[in-house]
Formats: structure tokens, sequence, C-alpha cells
């Protein structure tokens, strides 16, 4: 064996059973994909902004009511994880007036108009002033259980948080906390620490939750990705790397 290619971005399925080191690994950053996750990340946070769980509890209730309204302007958003995919959202937010806000591992980022926050260092900065939060962070030991009650306590209150990454990286149990008492005003979530996620989980009912089924981008063999991973063998046979490979010691 000596390449391995994923049909999706995900790889910690893969990294969870590594190959030997000779083994070269590359994953897929198909546009189609890319395109499904930025189109959720901007259903997700238009309906934290406009209080969507919110008017979906009251309707259930047959209650009418307006709650309090926040312009985009003044509504921060922060992104964490600064790749193909949460690169491509940030630029597509930025058509809708929204300060932006984004952390990664490095900070390093092109993209204008966007403050950018590096490191364990800058991460609490970056919490404290964004008002919706959205996770692209892929599974990995450095990421796992980073969103944990401390963290999610520097957010502002009443600040919402939308997970389309990966569930690792959230302690679901703090997120629960911090929505019983109140300090967050809602939660969209696409993916979970255990999937299906259970049924017995507060999550399914709770009014300020937003639960879909690890849908945000649905992975099918596309022409792209078939086309990908012909170049990627024509590339390992010539002894070139593949592109969008993956490094088992970043865990992405």
């Amino acid at each position: 064996l000596r390449f391995v290619q994923t049909i999706g971005t995900g790889v910690d399925h893969l990294l969870a059973h590594p190959p030997p080191p000779s083994v070269l690994l590359a994953r897929t950053v198909d546009p189609t994909l890319t395109e499904q996750m930025v189109e959720y990340a901007l259903l997700a946070v238009l309906a934290c902004h406009r209080s969507l769980p919110h008017h979906l509890h009251q309707q259930r209730q047959c209650v009418w009511g307006i709650p309090p309204y926040a312009e985009t302007t003044t509504t921060p958003v922060g992104v964490m994880g600064t790749g193909e995919i949460g690169g491509a959202i940030l630029r597509r937010l930025k058509s809708l007036q929204f300060p932006l806000r984004a952390w990664s591992r490095s900070g390093l980022l092109d993209i204008e108009g966007v403050t950018a926050f590096a490191g364990l260092e800058g991460l609490a900065q970056f919490l404290a002033d964004t008002r919706i939060l959205l996770s692209t962070l892929p599974a990995t030991e450095a990421t796992r259980g980073l969103l944990n009650a401390d963290r999610l306590r520097q957010l502002p209150a009443g600040a919402h948080v939308i997970n389309l990454g990966r569930g690792s990286a959230v302690v679901e149990r703090d997120l629960q906390a911090c929505l019983a008492s109140g300090h967050l005003g809602s939660c969209f979530l696409d993916v979970f620490e255990e999937e299906p996620l259970p049924a017995d989980s507060p999550l399914w009912q709770h009014p300020g939750v937003i639960v879909t089924p690890h849908a945000a981008g649905v992975n099918f063999a596309t022409p792209y990705a078939a086309r990908l991973l012909a170049d990627n063998l024509q590339r390992v046979r010539a002894g070139q790397p593949p592109l969008h490979g993956i490094s088992p010691e970043r865990g992405y």
C-alpha cells in the first residue's frame, strides 16, 4: 500500500488507525462539498442572529412575541478554523456586514476585513467579543474538548454557538450547562460527541437548540473527486506529494 485518499474532508476515522508512515495520505477538498458547508453556515448564522430557535419554540407554544434585535454591524461572528471550509465561509459572510473574526492555530489568514487571532494565547480575546461562534475545527488531539465550560463562559452573555466541524471540539455537558444557565442564547449543531445523537440527549428537546444529523455537507462521489484521485495517483507514481495531503502529526 502506497497511497490512501479519503472521499470527504474529514480524516479522523483514518487517523484513528493510521497506516504505516510510508503510506501517503490525502483528502478530497471538493468545491461541491465546500459550497454545501457554506450554505449551512449562512443558514445557521442567520438563524441564530434572527432568533429562529426562539421563534420555533414560540410557534409550538402558540405564543406571539418579538425578541430583541441587534444590527448585523454590531454582531461579531467568529469562525474557528480557517482552512478551505472556514475560509470560504468567511468570504461569503462578508456580504452580510457582520464584523468578522477568525481563530486558528497559526493565525495566518489572507482575507481582507477579517480580524485574525492565533493559538491558545489569542483564544480568550477572540471569544470575548464573539456574539456568534462558528466552529469548523477538525477532530485532533489539540482540538478535543477545546470549547469547554471555561471557554464557553468567555463568550458574551447570550452568545450563540454553531458547530459544523467535529463534535469532539465541544464538551457537550458544558454546552448544556451554559444553555441551562442562560449564558448561551441558542445553538445550531450538526455534529456531536456521539453520533447518532442519543435519543435521551437533552439537546433534542432544548428550545434554544436546532439539531441536524451531520448533514451540513453530504459526501458523495463526484466527477471532481474522481479527477482529483486520478491526478493524485499520477503524482504519487511520479514521486510527487499528493494534493491536499494529510499530516498525521497535525491530525488533518
